[in-house]
């Protein structure tokens, strides 16, 4: 008897455990349901196709000249979406850099959501990145443009010397 009560407390716990590691993060931001969100990227100091800026006189937005993937050594972008929290919620790519713009499906509802795209090489190594954020995605709807500004990224290493000091290379 004593054995069985012992196995089925730990049963029990292990039950719960098992519960609150299944249920996942809470985002204080979702609304219920799930929409989409399309942009368009401005690689800033990238080698464009044409001139960096073109003037529509139809719109008080400026457009931007498509990158040169080539030059620019650009050959996919990606994306992803978080929560205001940092969770992931949801993965877009990798699409062919020529296409300059992309959408992500299936975004959980909710406000201050935050668009981070990377623009990388054939070999996977990031050269542009860029984000957006306080994004909304509404149920059933695709967000308005939103545009977002890449810049060149150099990946920068830390190094602990043998004394502790920490300085970047």
């Amino acid at each position: 008897m004593k054995h069985y009560l012992r196995h089925t407390c730990i049963l029990y716990l292990a039950s719960c455990i098992l519960h609150l590691v299944s249920c996942g993060s809470h985002d204080p931001d979702s609304t219920g349901g799930t929409g989409d969100i399309a942009f368009k990227i401005d690689w800033q100091n990238a080698p464009t196709s044409s001139k960096s800026k073109i003037s529509n006189p139809t719109s008080h937005i400026p457009s931007y000249a498509p990158i040169d993937c080539t030059a620019s050594n650009v050959s996919t972008v990606n994306a992803t979406v978080y929560s205001s929290s940092g969770s992931s919620l949801a993965t877009g790519g990798p699409w062919n850099c020529s296409a300059h713009s992309g959408s992500i499906t299936s975004v959980p509802a909710g406000s201050n959501r935050k668009l981070t795209v990377l623009g990388k090489d054939s070999s996977g190594n990031v050269k542009y990145m860029g984000e957006q954020t306080g994004i909304t995605v509404e149920d059933g709807k695709t967000s308005p443009t939103v545009t977002v500004t890449a810049t060149s990224f150099v990946p920068t290493a830390q190094v602990i010397t043998s004394t502790g000091q920490r300085h970047r290379e």
